[in-house]
């Protein structure tokens, strides 16, 4: 039903997206070994808390894309789900309802500007809007919800039943239920369809945002004016901060959780940081 409404949103649109750039010259290349230290310092530059913790899906994805032409559309939901599935996540059998959606627009101003009072936004706050229709040509936000361990969200009366306490886990986790991308037309010329699925994953199976440094750590730098080179695809890192997340436990404060994350990445990634975890 969202995707259509979305579909029918773009109709005053041009009919298809302009050709993003050939997948065939993807090179992949090393990255130096990276400290506790330093992977500490980039969880916190490209993380978004929720009330004090990391959110994630609980449910099993449906990627869409809406703006673009479909065999670029499958080509990068078919690259969305491996990533989901490599990661831990549960990927929806098809058909199924969307719940991770990419939109590419002429504008994207123009479109918030359109859409502001429809379920695209529902329950969101004025000022994330804003953010959404500031940051060009691309932005994210997520729809998040706080439940319980049994996944109970709040009942009529604004409270959420909790069953157990403990000095160690948190009695809630943020959740998300629908994530959403969106890119203006003219800033995927030149970007392969690769990064764009890699794009799409990271800004919405977490809740990220792109480092203000920039660089090739991350596919969170694609549109980064300033990155003279963004990476041809998700990097290890992004890779191992996703594979992280869902593997840390989700009851904790984002403290907690980034301590964790902090650890399997240097276990994946960095002997260096592995070896800081032991000495602590």
């Amino acid at each position: 039903m969202l995707t259509a409404l979305l579909t029918a949103a773009l109709q005053a649109a041009s009919p298809s997206a302009p050709p993003p750039a050939s997948d065939e010259s993807i090179v992949v290349t090393g990255e130096r070994p990276m400290t506790r230290g330093d992977i500490r310092h980039h969880l916190v530059e490209i993380g978004r808390t929720e009330q004090g913790q990391l959110a994630r899906f609980a449910t099993p994805i449906c990627p869409a894309v809406v703006g673009m032409p479909g065999p670029y559309v499958d080509v990068i939901v078919e690259r969305l789900r491996e990533t989901a599935s490599g990661v831990g996540l549960k990927v929806a059998d098809r058909p199924c309802v969307s719940n991770v959606t990419l939109i590419v627009v002429p504008d994207g101003a123009q479109f918030v500007d359109a859409v502001r009072s429809t379920l695209i936004f529902s329950g969101l706050d004025p000022w994330e809007v804003r953010r959404v229709k500031r940051e060009r040509p691309a932005s994210a936000w997520n729809r998040i919800q706080a439940v319980n361990e049994h996944f109970q969200a709040a009942g009529s009366g604004g409270s959420i039943r909790v069953y157990g306490t403990s000095l160690f886990k948190q009695p809630i986790q943020q959740v998300i239920l629908e994530a959403f991308v969106l890119i203006d037309e003219k800033a995927v010329v030149g970007k392969s369809l690769v990064q764009l699925a890699d794009y799409l994953a990271m800004r919405t199976l977490a809740e990220t945002k792109p480092p203000r440094e920039g660089g090739d750590a991350t596919i969170l730098s694609l549109f980064d004016p300033n990155a003279a080179a963004p990476p041809s695809q998700a990097t290890a890192l992004d890779h191992a901060y996703l594979g992280g997340l869902y593997a840390s436990e989700a009851l904790r404060t984002s403290g907690q959780q980034r301590s964790r994350i902090t650890t399997l990445i240097g276990r994946t990634l960095s002997p260096s940081a592995e070896t800081d975890d032991r000495a602590e």
